[in-house]
């Protein structure tokens, strides 16, 4: 299931363009709001995607550990189990803070993005009162502008959470 999650993510960033060009049809306001938009979406899954990598790098040593513990019996023989017991527990005990401290970084950055785009929703359909209010676009074109502009970010709103998922499947 989060497979397809990661794949549905992938098809929709063509569709992106599509959504541009009738961001630009509207208005062109719209359009440099989503690029600019756009660009903020990719740099917030880029500094969650490096975050990631970090923690990556920790599991590694994770995996070292379990190696550890399949050597039990060589460690068992030459009397090093206690030792090696003793620092089990405490790369366990900071591996489990890493991920605490991981989870929560990454709920940070996606509800920042979250919030960020809507955000940039609110701020389309202002910019759509104000030209509605000069008789520069309908009403119609207003309300079209907030929810072209949603489907055209939330592939890279999703992103944000599936970055890592997309570099290391393909």
């Amino acid at each position: 299931n989060g497979l397809q999650n990661h794949l549905a993510t992938v098809a929709d960033i063509p569709w992106t363009s599509i959504f541009l060009f009738v961001l630009l049809l509207i208005h062109p306001t719209f359009f440099y709001i989503a690029i600019f938009s756009i660009f903020i979406l990719i740099i917030f899954s880029w500094i969650n995607y490096l975050h990631s990598q970090t923690i990556s790098n920790q599991a590694l040593a994770s995996d070292m550990q379990a190696a550890i513990l399949v050597n039990k019996h060589y460690l068992v023989a030459s009397g090093l189990i206690s030792s090696m017991v003793l620092l089990w527990k405490k790369h366990t005990q900071q591996s489990a803070s890493t991920q605490i401290s991981y989870k929560i970084k990454t709920l940070n950055v996606s509800s920042l993005s979250k919030t960020y785009r809507l955000l940039v929703q609110i701020a389309v359909t202002c910019v759509g009162v104000s030209y509605v209010l000069n008789q520069a676009l309908s009403v119609g074109g207003m309300i079209a502008a907030s929810l072209i502009i949603g489907r055209a970010l939330a592939p890279f709103e999703q992103s944000v959470l599936q970055l890592q998922h997309w570099v290391i499947c393909y």
